[in-house]
């Protein structure tokens, strides 16, 4: 087989390691990174240190590839490729970092808002900005299943994780949304109430 890009060419043969080509072409995406999105700053990062993590291990049975390969399709906003290849992933390790995340928001995306929640609460996750992802989103889906308490307290919790973040407007907004719905529910159920 062959790759190309940037004018080049690499041809390899069946002596050649994919797992070290993998990692070759991930840390040179990872030192060419803008940084300006989490998936290229965080994600890079942390899918190279998988990498590196695993290199001498059954690379099948790890599903190192399965994960950067869904990874990289998410990245590119892929998610019908990125999908099941992180959900077969996600079923066998639950909790490698940040994989519930990424699962549960492909499943948000896809309306399977149960599902989401299952992911988001049964993943791992060390980096604050996608803990406070994690539990924004986990937040949206308990409030669409029509779980107007715990979705509060979901979206709370990602506002002590990071007070101040590029999403904090947006956490903000959605807790008072939640709270406003929530009083108006109260005061109709009060009036059938009376009646």
């Amino acid at each position: 087989g062959a790759i190309m890009g940037s004018g080049g060419m690499v041809v390899l043969d069946e002596d050649d390691c994919m797992v070290d080509m993998a990692r070759y072409f991930l840390a040179f995406a990872q030192d060419e990174c803008c940084g300006h999105c989490s998936v290229g700053r965080i994600g890079t990062r942390r899918m190279l240190d998988i990498l590196e993590q695993n290199l001498g291990k059954d690379h099948a049975q790890v599903g190192v590839a399965a994960y950067l390969l869904g990874n990289t399709h998410a990245a590119l906003e892929q998610y019908d490729k990125a999908e099941p290849l992180l959900t077969e992933v996600f079923n066998e390790q639950p909790k490698i970092e940040n994989l519930g995340y990424y699962v549960g928001f492909m499943r948000y995306r896809n309306k399977d808002y149960q599902g989401a929640v299952r992911a988001f609460t049964a993943g791992t996750a060390t980096d604050p900005n996608i803990q406070q992802l994690t539990r924004f989103y986990t937040g949206l889906a308990m409030g669409i299943l029509g779980l107007p308490e715990r979705a509060i307290a979901e979206v709370e919790e990602a506002l002590r994780i990071l007070p101040a973040s590029p999403i904090t407007g947006s956490v903000e907004r959605l807790r008072d949304t939640i709270v406003a719905a929530r009083g108006r529910e109260r005061r109709v159920s009060d009036r059938v109430g009376v009646y």
